[in-house]
């Protein structure tokens, strides 16, 4: 792997380890009572999920593609988290708005324009980036910026599943550990 690229990975990791860190002191401080019992999920529920486990596709004509991580469909409700990559010069995500939902980027390598609501707004890794709900936006690849690869989290879940349109492919099988 990239230096870069790893190194923008594990900054990634930080940040997302940083933020649940957050969360966990903010619910300590406001005393929530420690469950006893585990908490039964409706959906199969998964703690751990291997990135390379997730749902792939492909996407904006096939020149781009869509991991879906964590969702619904593994027990994850209030948000989902995916990764987009994209090796083409030409690629656009086109105009589109989630009418419920805010969506958060966080862009490790790429450049390009983020247009929302008619304004531009150059995005250039590592970068994050954030689309309110209700509003109208597209994404364009900068042809001299390089792939795009990013996370995306959407609070609440249910626009990665516009995704599953797409051609489902087999993620590659990743190297046994021993």
């Amino acid at each position: 792997m990239n230096p870069r690229v790893r190194t923008l990975a594990t900054h990634a990791a930080a940040v997302l380890c940083g933020a649940l860190l957050v969360v966990a002191a903010t619910a300590v401080a406001k005393k929530k009572p420690i469950r006893d019992e585990p908490v039964k999920p409706k959906a199969r529920m998964l703690y751990v999920q291997r990135a390379i486990a997730g749902e792939h596709y492909k996407i904006a004509g096939g020149k781009a593609s869509a991991n879906l991580i964590l969702n619904a469909q593994t027990g994850a409700t209030s948000a989902s988290l995916g990764t987009l990559h994209s090796d083409s010069r030409e690629l656009v995500f086109a105009e589109h708005v989630h009418e419920k939902e805010d969506e958060y980027l966080y862009m490790a390598t790429g450049k390009g324009i983020l247009t929302i609501e008619g304004k531009d707004f150059v995005a250039e890794a590592p970068c994050a980036l954030f689309i309110p709900k209700g509003s109208l936006h597209m994404f364009t690849l900068d042809p001299e910026g390089g792939s795009l690869n990013a996370v995306q989290f959407f609070t609440p879940g249910g626009p990665e599943g516009r995704f599953r349109k797409g051609e489902f492919v087999m993620p590659p099988h990743p190297k046994p550990e021993y």
